[in-house]
């Protein structure tokens, strides 16, 4: 999930406004190179046909071939809240699981609090509605998530178990369920150490349930005072493995280690005074969980168009302020090829979002909504061709300069918070060549639809 946009509001505004000035005086030339790039677009382009799962794969064979050899799929969206990119990344699972052979889902959601999920679909253990609020994102919680979460159970019922699918979050927050089971394995294997980390988990609980919102300079030195503490616990764990696995199984260990290192990355990612490393850290956990798959793995990552990114610069400025490389960018340098981003953009339309104020529980759940895209925008350019829902893929050549200096130059998308923007904000300039392998496009986009548990815990101001 973003918290900030990645330019200030006034640079985006000077941004978007030089390219609507500049496209409606264009000169004939550039009018020409206009009809070049659209032409292309529409030789290139792959219609989408259906957005719903359950709609053959016809449309969607071409991906075969644009995804050969490709481990690893990372799925963007332009914003948190849009009913179609939900819908699509659906069907796409459906298809990557049915037609090429993906076993394994990934989400931008609590390590921890995702194994739940994963034996609801894997198992049919638990409830589908508690599980999934359980991740703590209201962004997931839809109609439209539950969905895919059905489709996930009854495949993996249908299929042998080299095809089953698991499914994994990657993300650092909401550790409950990970503090509870490093816990009950302490007090089982090694009692002498289960109170001293009783008390640093009740730390980190009454720290954790004030994020991301309420948490202040004070939490921050709080974490920062008992991180050594936890480290000496991790530090322990490692030390000790043989004995801890002979005590019970190398599975059991390995993930009381991990839930210990997430809370440490948690940690880290919020230290005040720190810059947030939180996409270096769910690239770690989503290494940690490729390395401990079924050899053959092939995964499907479902994360904001900012963290999918693969081939961005190693860090980037921000005001004052340096952010640190993107998810997609570790994948590319540890997968190279073998890892494909997709990036989402779309013409216009509504999405959900939410109020979102520093010092303040989280607020009501917003629509916003967004006219037709800009004049010389990458939006406006691919609803130019009247194709309407579209894939691009970016790693052909085009044999084109025109269009090739066009793919390196960089254009306006669309890119909104899960907090509520202005609309002039909800825009950022990308080099779509540099940071994605391939976009998926929508015309028009509705906005995502929020479960019951999501709407009362909105009303309540819980979760985020």
């Amino acid at each position: 999930m973003k918290l900030h946009p990645i330019l200030p509001t006034l640079l985006v505004l000077l941004c978007y406004t030089h390219v609507a000035t500049a496209q409606e005086t264009e000169s004939p030339a550039m009018q020409e190179s206009e009809k070049v790039i659209i032409a292309w677009l529409q030789q290139n382009a792959i219609p989408i046909h259906h957005t719903e799962a359950g709609n053959g794969f016809a449309d969607l064979q071409p991906l075969k071939k644009m995804l050969n050899n490709v481990r690893i799929v990372g799925l963007g969206e332009a914003t948190h809240g849009t009913r179609e990119f939900f819908q699509i990344k659906h069907r796409l699972l459906e298809f990557l699981a049915s037609e090429m052979n993906f076993n394994a889902f990934a989400l931008e959601a609590s390590y921890a609090a995702c194994q739940p999920i994963n034996n609801y679909v894997l198992y049919g253990k638990g409830d589908r509605a508690t599980v999934l609020s359980g991740q703590g994102y209201i962004a997931w919680d839809t109609e439209e998530f539950s969905k895919m979460l059905d489709w996930l159970r009854t495949y993996n019922q249908s299929v042998p178990d080299e095809k089953k699918i698991r499914f994994y979050g990657v993300d650092l927050w909401n550790n409950g369920l990970g503090r509870r089971v490093v816990s009950d394995y302490l007090h089982k294997q090694a009692p002498d150490r289960g109170s001293t980390t009783d008390s640093l988990f009740q730390v980190l609980a009454k720290v954790e349930a004030k994020w991301p919102m309420l948490m202040d300079e004070e939490d921050g030195k709080t974490l920062e005072k008992v991180l050594p503490q936890l480290q000496d616990l991790i530090n322990h764990l490692a030390e000790n493995k043989d004995k801890y696995v002979n005590g019970s199984t190398l599975i059991e260990f390995d993930q009381v280690l991990q839930y210990t290192q997430v809370m440490k990355q948690w940690i880290m990612a919020n230290i005040a005074g720190k810059n947030s490393e939180r996409s270096k850290y769910m690239a770690e956990n989503l290494r940690h969980i490729v390395d401990r798959e079924r050899p053959n793995a092939k995964i499907i990552i479902w994360e904001h168009n900012e963290h999918i990114s693969g081939k961005g610069k190693e860090s980037r400025s921000v005001g004052d302020s340096l952010i640190n490389p993107y998810l997609g960018y570790y994948l590319r340098k540890t997968y190279a090829d073998r890892y494909y981003a997709f990036g989402f953009d779309f013409n216009q339309g509504f999405y959900r979002s939410r109020a979102l104020q520093p010092g303040q529980a989280p607020g009501d759940l917003k629509e916003g909504k967004l006219p037709p895209a800009s004049v010389g925008s990458l939006a406006w350019y691919l609803s130019r061709t009247n194709i309407g829902n579209m894939m691009l893929d970016l790693r052909t050549p085009p044999g084109n300069p025109v269009v090739e200096q066009w793919l390196k130059t960089p254009q306006i998308v669309h890119q909104a918070d899960w907090g509520y923007q202005n609309p002039s904000e909800v825009y950022t300039e990308v080099n779509i060549k540099k940071h994605y392998d391939g976009i998926i496009f929508f015309d028009k986009i509705t906005a995502t639809r929020p479960t019951t548990n999501a709407l009362e815990a909105v009303s309540k101001g819980e979760r985020f």
